[in-house]
């Protein structure tokens, strides 16, 4: 059926006339959002330790990102780590320049963060960068050279280079002292504490450190208490955290926190004699 002229001509009308109504509206609302951002009263200027302490946060967040994407049941995924090297030294170099004074200011957990995540940071580069390795007991001249090797750079927080066992015995052992810290150390033996799903942060750390405790003692590799003899096999790591635990609360009492209600009642009333386990020093699969 053909439509009338005039008809036709009142029905290209209204898009013409929707069409510079929306820009109207769209000019508007352009206006409308400058001024607020115009009027919006500006952040304050950041003092310098916030803006170490924002750094350091996002830094650990990198690291969260990284374990995330190459970690998965504890294990690091190397070729993901040599695939793209540049993630992890640049959050190392980041621990680096951390200054005194802004070290000096962060609470005891940040500091612990800190550490835990340097030395499972410094632990990932080492093998990365040594693919052939297959016995942490051959990794240098010596049996255990490695551990003892001034390797982790800490900048102007200390007087030289660190090895991973000053960090873990005299920093987080002597100096900040949780023994919880011994079983958050990643070091890559197949008897080992495994790699955290995310860094370590001071304001969850007790929370972490719980967990991290709670996952190495219910593991029957770690601890196994033989009861027709009262025989308490346990892993090397708890005779290394041993001076910690003596200072805290005993290494019995400590195990048995950690351990299931049933486990803990027989730690406490059936325990006789403490036995450290062969260690087994194979890097993780």
């Amino acid at each position: 059926m053909a439509m009338a002229p005039a008809r036709s001509r009142s029905v290209r009308a209204k898009p013409v006339a929707r069409t510079w109504l929306a820009r109207i509206l769209l000019v508007a609302l352009l206006l409308v959002l400058s001024a607020a951002a115009v009027l919006a009263p500006r952040p304050r200027e950041r003092t310098e330790p916030v803006r170490a302490s924002i750094r350091l946060n996002a830094d650990h967040a990198a690291l969260t990102l990284l374990l995330g994407a190459t970690t998965w049941n504890g294990r690091a995924d190397m070729a993901a780590l040599r695939h793209d090297p540049e993630i992890l030294n640049r959050y190392l170099a980041s621990l680096e320049a951390v200054q005194p004074t802004d070290y000096q200011q962060w609470p005891r957990n940040e500091r612990i963060a800190f550490w835990i995540n340097a030395y499972n940071a410094h632990v990932l580069k080492y093998l990365r960068d040594h693919p052939q390795l297959r016995n942490l007991r051959e990794a240098g001249v010596l049996p255990f050279a490695w551990f003892r090797q001034a390797l982790v750079p800490a900048g102007p927080l200390r007087t030289g280079p660190l090895s991973l066992g000053e960090i873990a015995d005299d920093i987080l052992g002597t100096e900040l002292g949780d023994p919880r810290a011994r079983l958050a150390l990643a070091f890559g033996a197949v008897d080992g504490p495994r790699l955290p799903g995310l860094a370590y942060d001071g304001q969850a750390l007790s929370f972490q450190l719980d967990n991290a405790a709670r996952r190495f003692i219910r593991d029957p590799r770690h601890v196994h208490l033989d009861r027709t003899t009262g025989t308490l096999h346990l892993s090397q790591v708890f005779k290394w955290a041993r001076p910690e635990l003596e200072r805290d609360q005993g290494l019995v009492a400590f195990i048995a926190r950690y351990a299931t209600d049933a486990d803990a009642v027989a730690l406490l009333n059936e325990t006789r004699d403490v036995v450290f386990s062969e260690f087994d020093w194979r890097v993780q699969p």
